[in-house]
């Protein structure tokens, strides 16, 4: 994939068309993984989360091949995909640590 982006950039290909190839890229290579996942272990569920689907784009192709692909698709909703959830996550593992009045319960109470 890197080796035709610098192919395209020598080329003088425009920088939409690059992006776009590479981004279409990105969507293949994750619809094979969750195409071999299926297989191996014959689940039909995947998650997308994480920064990367901030990225409209790349979240909105990946949903709809994964789809049409006969996957069932979750993504954020209510709580962003990248850092926000996370510090949510944390913020929440603290409030449970602070409301245990037993230590040692700790995160395995959760």
């Amino acid at each position: 994939m890197f080796e035709a982006i610098i192919e395209d950039l020598h080329g003088r290909r425009p920088i939409s068309a690059i992006s776009q190839r590479f981004h279409d890229g990105l969507v293949d290579v994750f619809l094979r993984v969750a195409d071999l996942v299926h297989h191996s272990r014959s689940l039909d569920r995947v998650c997308l989360s994480g920064g990367a689907f901030h990225n409209a784009y790349l979240l909105e192709n990946l949903s709809t091949r994964l789809t049409s692909a006969g996957f069932e698709v979750f993504t954020h909703g209510e709580v962003p995909a990248g850092d926000g959830g996370l510090s949510l996550g944390q913020a929440l593992i603290a409030a449970n640590r602070c409301n245990n009045t037993r230590p040692e319960e700790g995160f395995d109470s959760l």
